[in-house]
């Protein structure tokens, strides 16, 4: 459903990025509709921070940058977060490369900030989780 609370995400103008054979759109705190030589790539790279309860924190872009760099182009997107009583800050970068493409993105929360509950860490000498057969399915018997 479109409402005012997202027609400008929906309908965001935007900026045409080219570098070599690379071409991508700024749509506000996305690169969406990357092309290689016109041959489509990705549909869209975009940073999202949720929190604990799974609600999405409202990004705004607080700068972008592009930077010529080892033969390809860096674009780096500034971007805040905000909303439910807290806040986010970080960095998507999308590096360019003459045959590739790599999305990083840094981040900060400035002040105390509970994300999505941590998964239990089984590196610490649990045993791993046992896999459970499906009906029907049994165990081949060894060979001595």
């Amino acid at each position: 459903m479109i409402n005012d609370e997202n027609h400008a995400r929906l309908f965001a103008p935007s900026e045409t990025m080219d570098a070599a054979a690379w071409r991508a759109e700024l749509r506000n705190d996305e690169l969406s509709d990357i092309t290689f030589n016109g041959i489509p790539v990705l549909r869209a790279v975009r940073a999202v921070v949720r929190d604990h309860d799974w609600r999405t924190l409202v990004p705004t872009v607080s700068r972008v940058a592009q930077h010529a760099r080892d033969g390809g182009v860096r674009l780096q997107l500034g971007i805040d977060f905000a909303g439910f009583g807290t806040s986010y800050t970080g960095e998507l970068a999308v590096h360019l490369m003459q045959d590739s493409v790599k999305v990083t993105f840094d981040g900060v929360a400035p002040a105390a900030f509970r994300s999505l509950p941590q998964q239990p860490d089984r590196t610490r000498g649990a045993a791993p989780p046992r896999r459970r057969r499906p009906r029907g399915e049994h165990r081949q018997p060894r060979r001595r």
